[in-house]
């Protein structure tokens, strides 16, 4: 099923923050889950998308500040890990406190 298949992605991508630096983890995420694809088909008009599109790269452009910071979410032992939770204290709970802003 859809679900399944969505759940399934999650899990690889969470799998992958342990290894990937958050802008490398935000790419991937935009990949996997089709959204320029998906942008193109669910707006309605070829300006809305590219206006979507837009916002996804300056966040992307944004989580070029973290990319020296190590992985997104350091797996447990390593230096800064906190056992794989995006917490305030990974590079992607800064990032994403940075950004809610």
């Amino acid at each position: 099923t859809r679900l399944a298949a969505f759940a399934g992605t999650l899990r690889g991508l969470a799998d992958r923050a342990a290894a990937a630096t958050v802008p490398e983890l935000l790419t991937e995420v935009v990949e996997r889950l089709g959204l320029a694809a998906h942008f193109e088909r669910r707006s309605k008009t070829a300006e809305e998308s590219a206006d979507r599109w837009d916002n996804v790269m300056e966040l992307r452009r944004a989580s070029e500040r973290y990319g020296g910071d190590g992985p997104a979410v350091p797996a447990a032992g390593a230096e800064g890990g906190d056992g794989g939770d995006a917490g305030p204290e990974s590079p992607l709970g800064n990032f994403m406190d940075d950004v809610s802003l």
